[in-house]
Order: C-alpha cells, then structure tokens, then sequence
C-alpha cells in the first residue's frame, strides 16, 4: 500500500546577492571603478565611436492601437535584424497613460539589462588572473585620461 505524500513546493533558487560577489571578486577601489567598467566596455563591444554595440540597442513598447493588432496581454519578442527588444501591450483603458507606462516598461526592461550586464561583468572578471586584471585597469585608467584630455 502506497503512502500518501503531501505535494512539496517547488524550491525557488536563491537570487544571488551582487553585493555579496562583488565582496569575493573585487579587491580595490580600481578594481570596482576600471576592472568592471572594463569589462563591461569588452562585452559592450564599444568601437573607437565611442558607440555602444550591445547584445542589443534597446527597446520598443508599442500599444495595440499603434500596431493595428489585437493584443490580450504582455508579448515580447526580439527583433534580430535591428537588435530590439520589442514589447507589445494591450491599449490602456485611460490612452492618456500610454506614455507614462511606456516608461515603466522601458525602464523596467533597462534595469533588467543593465543588472544581466553587470553580472556577467562580475562572473568575467572573477576568471580573469592577476596580471591581466592589472592590465585592463591600467587600460582603462588611460582611457579616461585620454577622454579627459581631449575635452
């Protein structure tokens, strides 16, 4: 005769605590200000433009009624061809607050980047050993000085 079990909760993993990783990888202030900005800069694939080339450019939230479609709920897609992350929505009920939650969600989504971004800044900085993290610093560090001198 089988036991009857009670149905566990799925275990969420723990959302890993940045402050906490950047304690483990970063070991001075030039670490935290150049190391990372370094690194972030490499996955950026920022050009001599000076122009961000990123993973992709950015976003666009568009509403129903701007597209011409019918639209239920929250759809995302990503647009490969112009590198975007576009989000559609359903119309407001009030169309005067169309813009005010194209800016939540823009921001929303931005943060939500920008966090992935920084992550993967740390995760890369911490495979890096010791003498190619001082390089990237004193790389970084001549950088700003030569963006500072050209001003």
């Amino acid at each position: 005769m089988a036991k009857d079990r009670k149905p566990t909760a799925p275990t969420v993993p723990e959302i890993p605590d940045l402050g906490e990783a950047l304690r483990g990888v970063l070991h001075s202030e030039d670490e935290l200000q150049y190391g990372l900005r370094g690194v972030v800069r490499i996955l950026s694939n920022r050009g001599k433009s000076g122009k961000n080339g990123y993973f992709f450019e950015g976003f666009k939230v568009s509403f129903a009624s701007e597209l011409g479609e019918v639209i239920e709920h929250e759809e995302t897609f990503l647009d490969y061809e112009n590198l975007k992350i576009i989000i559609k929505l359903p119309d407001p009920k009030d169309s005067k607050n169309k813009e005010v939650i194209r800016h939540q969600y823009t921001k929303q989504y931005t943060l939500g980047a920008d966090d992935l971004k920084t992550r993967a800044a740390i995760v890369a900085f911490a495979g890096l050993d010791d003498t190619t993290k001082e390089a990237l610093v004193e790389t970084e560090k001549k950088l700003e000085l030569k963006a500072k001198s050209s001003k």
